[in-house]
């Protein structure tokens, strides 16, 4: 039988819902059993909570933030170790270090940037020449007639 880990308050979950902190741990009065209070990060949810329920608070969060689940609908618990790689992923990327990651490296963004940026200009370029020769185009149909 595997025993399930008691998430602490603080810790970073992923559930169902997605990716939140672990503000409540413990029994509450609706239900029977232990309940873990989640904030949740990101988006907000159509039947969240600020952390109160029936009137009584349990954990702060924002509105439609909060959610109360058991135990067994934590996916995982992320270390803090973990977060802390993927920060280090991220801070590399941003700061311009060559890096082998899932991500577009700063190098190739800044080309791919570049490149965009001068096709925006050919493009501006060649709607001036079309309005040009359209006022051309106008002016000699106006000399025929």
């Amino acid at each position: 039988m595997t025993t399930l880990l008691l998430p602490r308050r603080g810790d970073v979950v992923l559930v169902e819902q997605g990716l939140g902190v672990v503000r409540f741990v413990g029994n509450v009065d609706f239900d029977e059993g232990k309940h873990i209070g989640i904030e949740l990060k990101g988006s907000a949810i159509d039947y969240g909570c600020n952390g109160s329920y029936n009137g009584v608070k349990y954990f702060e969060a924002s509105p439609n933030h909060g959610l109360f689940i058991q135990i067994n609908q934590i996916i995982r618990i992320i270390t803090s170790e973990e977060i802390l790689e993927k920060v280090a992923i991220l801070y590399d990327i941003v700061s311009g270090k060559t890096i082998n990651s899932n991500f577009v490296e700063c190098s190739k963004y800044n080309e791919i940037l570049k490149e965009n940026q001068n096709l925006q200009q050919s493009v501006y370029q060649q709607n001036i020449l079309i309005q040009n020769l359209t006022k051309e185009n106008e002016a000699l149909e106006a000399i025929k007639s």
